[in-house]
């Protein structure tokens, strides 16, 4: 989005719209919901001005939005290497479902922004990548981030937010293994921190609410009461997007600058059904999951967050009968022995990118087996 583009703003004239169709193809998108003929009158064009206005607010936020985040994690800019505001053709990608544009072009680089974390520095501030994206690109993927169903735009920050509860589920692991004590009170204390009631907090710690588009932006009457599943997601999309721009670090860091780990003592909550009995596999657990959302999200930009569940589930709970290549020698092929092979790799210091890396490949051979399974006849031999 850029203010001189007029992005998701109806133009003034069908000279401006033509150019916007041929300069800025994906500009399209948003100038057909409002298009202008010539034979608009000056009376009707006047009609479309709270609209404009609304949509010039938008921006705005945005833009703040944008430099909040900035000093939150103090981004360290190179204008040098500062991509151009004009070298990106469209901020989705062009598959989409129902007539929805949710998959982001800057998915198509998660797997790479995983590849380059490491454990050992979660905790600590570092240079991010948020300088490889031009302004026009930040403040699109917040746009979308900060978009509710209930607003009727083409795209709204459900995909983001599904990626976002793996981050926050992961950063919260691996917060509470670096603690001391016994690990059902460190789990229950991580089921807290990443429950509704305490990101929702959270969000309102740093007015989060007041950058959320949740209704229609036409619509005149008051947006109704968000309670607290809706600031959660937007939390969590929040994070899906700076995995997007920074990658998995500065999840850590803005999660760090805010009050929100130490804030939960698990009191009030149980420990997760079929949680780990180890903290390694604990930890191996949220990094295969991490991973899995991930990998779907980047490969699947067709799917819808309910579609991606669906998917992961079945993923993540393939039987022994999808053989894979590229699972760890030696181990039994179930989700428990890969929990516990990826939370061993953690403590052997092997760098969890690399992880994140053969992870990624064992996803891509998986569906690919489970989509194309080997045709046996009755007596259990293969058939060509």
């Amino acid at each position: 989005m850029h203010r001189n583009r007029f992005s998701g703003h109806s133009c003034c004239t069908t000279d401006i719209a033509r150019k916007a169709d041929s300069d800025f193809p994906w500009e399209r998108r948003f100038l057909r919901p409002h298009p202008l003929s010539q034979s608009v009158t000056l009376l009707r064009a006047l009609k479309l001005l709270p609209l404009l206005l609304q949509k010039l607010k938008r921006l705005d936020a945005m833009a703040e939005l944008g430099a909040l985040l900035a000093d939150l994690l103090e981004y360290k800019r190179h204008p040098e290497s500062k991509r151009s505001e004009f070298t990106f053709l469209q901020p989705f990608q062009t598959r989409t479902y129902d007539g929805r544009r949710h998959a982001l072009e800057e998915e198509r680089r998660l797997l790479q922004r995983l590849s380059e974390f490491q454990v050992d520095h979660a905790d600590q501030d570092q240079e991010t990548a948020s300088h490889l994206l031009s302004k026009v690109e930040m403040e699109w993927i917040l746009e979308v981030a900060t978009t509710g169903t209930g607003a009727e735009e083409p795209y709204d920050f459900t995909r983001l937010a599904w990626l976002g509860d793996a981050v926050v589920f992961f950063i919260a692991v691996t917060l509470e293994c670096k603690e001391e004590g016994p690990l059902e009170l460190r789990q229950r204390r991580a089921a807290a921190l990443i429950s509704n009631r305490c990101l929702a907090k959270v969000a309102s710690s740093f007015g989060l609410e007041r950058f959320l588009n949740t209704v229609p932006i036409a619509a005149k009457k008051e947006p109704p009461p968000m309670g607290q599943k809706v600031p959660a997601d937007a939390l969590e999309a929040l994070l899906g997007a700076l995995l997007l721009v920074g990658g998995l670090q500065s999840c850590f860091v803005f999660m760090s600058r805010l009050h929100w780990f130490h804030t939960e003592d698990g009191g009030d909550y149980c420990v997760p059904f079929q949680s780990p009995s180890d903290a390694s596999t604990w930890l191996g657990a949220a990094l295969v999951r991490l991973s899995c959302t991930a990998w779907l999200l980047s490969s699947h930009p067709e799917l819808s967050a309910e579609g991606l569940s669906d998917l992961r589930a079945e993923l993540l709970t393939a039987g022994p009968e999808s053989r894979i290549a590229s699972f760890p020698a030696g181990a039994e092929q179930n989700l428990q022995s890969l929990e516990r092979w990826a939370g061993q790799r953690s403590n052997d210091g092997v760098p969890v990118g690399g992880t994140f890396e053969m992870l990624s490949e064992y996803w891509a051979e998986l569906q690919s087996c489970r989509a194309a399974p080997e045709k046996m006849d009755e007596n259990g031999a293969e058939t060509l």
